[in-house]
């Protein structure tokens, strides 16, 4: 995961110097959460797997909500007692597979006595809040901090109904996300993904 040297309350009070504005840190911090975990779930692939040993299998389904912190989607694999099984629709669900069941983890077969069970999910930033922002970092490059920069200047405009601004704003975020995207897939192999 990307760590840069700014925190939150750092990129806030930047933000606030360069384009002065009546608008609340929370509304600033969300604006922060929705770029990152943006990227993390669309172009900055870094996952981590998780092995944890249950004692019993009314473990399923399992809320990885509440154990892991994860969303479904960000699941990638899953192993069941070393067994890999396939992600599949509630519709048809063979041996060997698993699937959402009501915002929960489950398998098609489940095994008896203890199991182990490893998930490989893709990891993305704890959502910032105002209370951590003097030490939450901003989980991007430092060279690419500016991403968040245009998408905030351009909210900022929106809010203020200076739709041109916040055009003109639009267009630099996005040629910032291509500019990033092309940086990390040049460098991405060199991060072990």
């Amino acid at each position: 995961m990307f760590i840069s040297n700014k925190t939150v309350q750092q990129f806030i009070t930047e933000l606030d110097a360069q384009k002065p504005q009546k608008y609340d840190n929370s509304i600033k911090v969300n604006w922060i959460n929705e770029v990152e975990q943006n990227l993390y779930s669309k172009v900055i692939e870094e996952y981590i797997k998780d092995d944890t040993q249950y004692a019993n299998v009314s473990v399923f389904p399992l809320d990885i909500k509440t154990d892991l912190g994860i969303e479904f989607e960000d699941i990638r694999k899953v192993y069941v007692d070393g067994i890999e099984y396939s992600k599949m629709s509630l519709a048809y669900t063979p041996d060997g597979s698993y699937f959402k069941n009501d915002e929960k983890l489950d398998i098609s077969k489940r095994p008896t006595g203890p199991v182990n069970v490893s998930i490989v999910y893709r990891e993305r930033p704890t959502i910032k809040t105002v209370d951590t922002i003097n030490t939450d970092k901003i989980n991007l490059p430092d060279q690419h901090i500016k991403i968040i920069t245009y998408y905030c200047f351009q909210h900022i405009h929106l809010l203020n109904k200076e739709y041109a601004e916040a055009q003109n704003w639009i267009a630099l975020y996005n040629d910032a996300v291509a500019d990033f995207i092309q940086w990390y897939e040049e460098r991405k192999a060199s991060y072990g993904n």
